[in-house]
């Protein structure tokens, strides 16, 4: 029988298979893809919700390829912005494209890459950026650190949870998710 994590945000409940991402530990895994429409606008509802604090002019959302476009998506129809996607893998259509190597706790040796085109549009502007889950942290300092190569001021990430003991001082979240080392206990990232 499949382990499960309940969370609930309000009057939202999500039921989080854990898996293992490595020998000795496991996480909760939210996937955005295996929601409904609804809750996905439910959550992204949520976030805009907390945005509300923001008063500089954002000009767009920016999206790290793959899991969090839907929350991107719905977060940039709800503010009314463009989505702007840092994909992972270069693409025969991106022209003076910039990229950033990373290693993610998930995928593990990675890469975010910005198309000119994108890079171009946002020089000089402020955006937002999400992610699905903020773990350490690494996905969301690549993005920082590509974006401000061009200019482009971060406003306030956000994730719709954290995990483990992350902490980022521009990051707003709707959770916090535990981190299970084989034996079920909660770890604590160092």
């Amino acid at each position: 029988m499949e382990k499960i994590h309940t969370v609930n945000i309000d009057d939202i409940v999500l039921k989080l298979p854990i898996r293992s991402v490595s020998p000795r530990l496991d996480i909760c895994l939210f996937n955005p893809f295996t929601y409904n429409s609804d809750t996905i606008e439910a959550l992204a509802g949520k976030l805009v919700q907390k945005l509300k604090s923001i008063h500089e002019d954002i000009s767009a959302v920016v999206v790290p390829e793959a899991k969090a476009i839907t929350l991107g998506y719905e977060l940039s129809k709800q503010l009314d912005l463009p989505l702007v996607v840092l994909r992972k893998t270069q693409k025969a259509y991106m022209v003076n494209e910039s990229a950033i190597m990373y290693k993610s706790i998930t995928s593990g040796n990675s890469s975010l890459i910005l198309d000119g085109a994108d890079k171009d549009f946002l020089a000089g502007k402020s955006v937002i950026t999400i992610d699905d889950v903020h773990s350490t942290g690494a996905t969301l300092q690549a993005m920082n650190k590509l974006l401000s190569k061009f200019n482009i001021t971060v406003a306030k990430n956000l994730s719709i949870f954290t995990e483990g003991n992350t902490e980022h001082e521009n990051l707003i979240s709707l959770g916090n998710l535990p981190v299970f080392e084989k034996d079920a206990q909660i770890l604590k990232w160092d």
